[in-house]
This record gives C-alpha cells, sequence and structure tokens, in this order.
C-alpha cells in the first residue's frame, strides 16, 4: 500500500487547477495567506483543490472537490489585502483526508 503524503490545502473559489497548466489566483482569507506563505518560503508544494460550498464548515470534506492538484507555487505578490498567487499544477491527486487540529488547512494524499 501507497504511503500518504501530507502537504497544505489551498480551497480556491471559482477556480480549477490542472496538472501542466500555469494558475494565477487571488487569496483573502488571513489563514490561506499565512499557509501560502509559509510554503513559498519553504519551497513546498501545496495542493489547490476547488471549493464547492460558499462557506467550509466543520465538515471540510464535504465542501470541496475531491481530486486537487498538487502544485508549485514560483511567485506572491501583496496587492492591498488580496496575495496574488502564480504557481503551477504538478500533478492531480485525490485527497484521502484533512488533518484536524494542525496550524494550517493540510491533507493527505495518494502521493
Amino acid at each position: 500500500m501507497d504511503k500518504l503524503k501530507k502537504y497544505k490545502l489551498i480551497p480556491l473559489i471559482g477556480v480549477v487547477c490542472f496538472p501542466e497548466m500555469p494558475v494565477s489566483c487571488e487569496l483573502r482569507r488571513e489563514a490561506t495567506k499565512k499557509s501560502i506563505m509559509e510554503a513559498y518560503q519553504k519551497g513546498e508544494q501545496v495542493v489547490f483543490v476547488t471549493q464547492t460550498k460558499s462557506q467550509l464548515s466543520g465538515d471540510i470534506m464535504s465542501g470541496i472537490n475531491p481530486i486537487g492538484c498538487l502544485s508549485t507555487i514560483f511567485d506572491v505578490q501583496e496587492n492591498g489585502k488580496v496575495f496574488q498567487v502564480q504557481g503551477d499544477g504538478t500533478k492531480r491527486v485525490k485527497i484521502e483526508g484533512i488533518a484536524v487540529g494542525e496550524k494550517f488547512l493540510t491533507c493527505y494524499t495518494n502521493k
């Protein structure tokens, strides 16, 4: 059985990310901005996922698409209260679970 990998999870509203495709998005949530900045500064990949509900509740899995895109962030610009993020989708991943009690939204994927 393959081991699960852990990544920061970035839910996106109105944006879909695919492998081998550049992604450009704006982030407004403070926790998401902090998560992106930490990943960017450490050179970590993140999982971008489409948010399917307008608000995320305690059951985050019910508010996101279970298939996300492992992505590399190559630029973050702060424009007022909005972060503009540029990245590249690397590969498609299935979200197997969400980590509870973490500093940021994190997920476990099939690789």
